[in-house]
């Protein structure tokens, strides 16, 4: 594989892989591959020695339902592998399979119902497509990632609809099964290839009945103990060790990340002494991503990045963009998380301050999409809307990926807000949108009142009643899988009564017009 070169284990469980597909009596096969072991570049490398001997073979990547983990395999196949054909459910629907194909698919779009999934016709052309593939005489292997996860009948019924001649089943917690073939790839293999160190789990021993005033300082004190405990041990035997102590925060939550924050702080444990650190490279490498994805666009944009002070590095890697684009690519430097509508009223007056016409909003972790500026641009620059918003709501709920209680919460606080103000929009409270420079400099940006989520609403309102022409374009809002949604039931309470106040002062204020 390009860039790539396998550790010992590694060899040996792709070797084990080839000989239980090729010569073994058995249909199923259960990898157990520890987190770290490089599960996936082992199944790539399977999948290329593989096709090399057996061209009629077809393999099928199924990856459970949340996250875009099929997207990411995939991307890994077309780095390693450049020279392998790597397919996914739109790719297949549109061409079909070939031979030597992995076609990466994430199973509940095949069986799920809604936004997310496939359409009946489409569920049915996919069907079509393995029937066109058999036909040729291709054959089927099924990978299963992360298989505890996809162990579902409808899961099942899309691997026996495919007939495989195999199916591999990975997973760090596969257990053996008597009717499987059962590879395990030893964790202390992976240990001494130092991919990973032992870990002790902190909360494992912890009892159920336990009342607690603050479960997670509970657990990051036994933590700290333990690490005086394991740096005590080994200085009595004259070696000096820092062991360290990994947090994971489920989700990826701001909120409980910043409690974690003030906990640690609390405890002498900060940023700025060095103690701590954060590791979320899904928000550093997706503002290199975002950036690039808009710069491509046939239309040139400039962007300005409202920088708060983010510890994972993401300011490093704009300075460096930087040198790349010196002439579209900006960024303000604050020093701290200041709330959304600040920051948001920061690169407005930055915007009008450089004399942009066409001024843009929008999140930097791909929720939206990039593609779509041009159809915002177009909006107001060509059909005469003074706000244009990138709206969910306008045509139906055009949502992928979003947990049941977060769309009934969104869809029906925007209902609710449109309810109450009288505002002729679908999508209040969506964050992206495109102004024309007059509109910011008609709004009182120093007055606008909210700065957190209900800012994007007091924003659309406000241009409203200056007599502005806003406007909304369908867009698809994807749920980001790089950075974590602010939208919670605090959220929820915020745009509830900050929309009666909204209402009610409007009734006495006098709002500047539209020139």
């Amino acid at each position: 594989m390009q860039g790539i070169e396998l550790k010992e284990f590694q060899i040996n469980c792709v070797n084990k892989l080839l000989d239980a597909t090729t010569v073994g009596n058995k249909k199923e096969i259960l990898v157990q591959a520890p987190t770290g072991s490089g599960k996936t570049i082992i199944l790539l490398d399977y999948i290329q020695e593989y096709i090399e001997e057996n061209k009629n073979t077809i393999f099928v990547w199924l990856t459970p339902g949340k996250g875009d983990l099929e997207e990411q395999s995939r991307d890994k196949m077309t780095k390693y592998l450049p020279s392998m054909n790597s397919k996914n459910i739109n790719d297949i629907l549109l061409s079909g399979f070939e031979a030597g194909d992995t076609a990466f698919i994430n199973w509940e779009t095949i069986t799920k119902k809604g936004n997310t999934a496939l359409k009946e016709a489409e569920r049915k052309n996919l069907f079509e497509r393995i029937d066109e593939a058999y036909n040729r005489g291709y054959n089927f292997i099924v990978i299963v990632d992360e298989e505890h996860l996809n162990k579902t009948v409808k899961a099942e019924a899309i691997i026996d609809y495919l007939k495989p001649n195999y199916i591999v089943r990975v997973s760090a917690t596969t257990k053996k099964n008597k009717e499987a073939e059962f590879i395990q790839i030893d964790e202390l293999d992976v240990i001494n290839e130092g991919l990973i160190t032992r870990a002790l789990y902190i909360n494992e021993n912890v009892g159920n009945n336990i009342k607690l005033e603050n479960e997670h300082e509970y657990l990051l004190d036994l933590a700290l103990e333990k690490q005086k405990a394991i740096r005590k041990e080994y200085k009595n035997n004259s070696i000096s060790v820092n062991p360290l102590i990994i947090i994971q925060v489920p989700s990826k939550s701001d909120e409980l990340i910043e409690q974690i924050e003030t906990l640690l702080d609390n405890k002498g444990y900060s940023y700025k002494n060095k103690a701590v650190a954060i590791w979320l490279a899904d928000r550093k490498e997706n503002i290199e991503n975002i950036i690039r994805a808009v710069f491509g666009l046939e239309k040139c944009f400039h962007i300005l990045i409202v920088e708060d002070n983010s510890p994972d590095g993401t300011a490093d890697i704009v300075r460096k963009l930087q040198a790349e684009f010196p002439e579209r690519l900006f960024m303000i430097e604050r020093k701290g998380k200041l709330g959304l509508g600040t920051a948001y009223i920061a690169g407005f007056k930055w915007a009008i301050q450089h004399q942009y016409d066409y001024i843009f909003e929008m999140d930097a972790d791909f929720s939206h999409n990039p593609n779509d500026l041009p159809r915002l641009y177009k909006a107001c620059h060509d059909e005469g809307a003074d706000v244009a918003i990138g709206s969910r709501y306008i045509s139906g709920v055009n949502v992928v990926n979003w947990p049941m209680g977060r769309v009934l919460m969104s869809y029906f606080a925007s209902k609710y807000v449109r309810f109450i103000t009288g505002i002729p929009v679908h999508d209040t409270t969506a964050g992206f949108k495109c102004y024309k420079r007059r509109v910011l400099e008609t709004i009182p940006l120093d007055n606008i009142r909210f700065k957190g989520y209900a800012f994007q609403i007091e924003m659309k309102f406000t241009a409203y009643k200056c007599g502005f022409k806003v406007v909304e374009v369908p867009v698809i809002f994807v749920n980001r899988e790089l950075g974590t949604s602010k939208m919670n039931s605090s959220i929820f309470g915020e745009a509830v009564f900050g929309v009666i106040r909204l209402k009610w002062d409007s009734w006495f204020k006098s709002y500047p017009k539209n020139k």
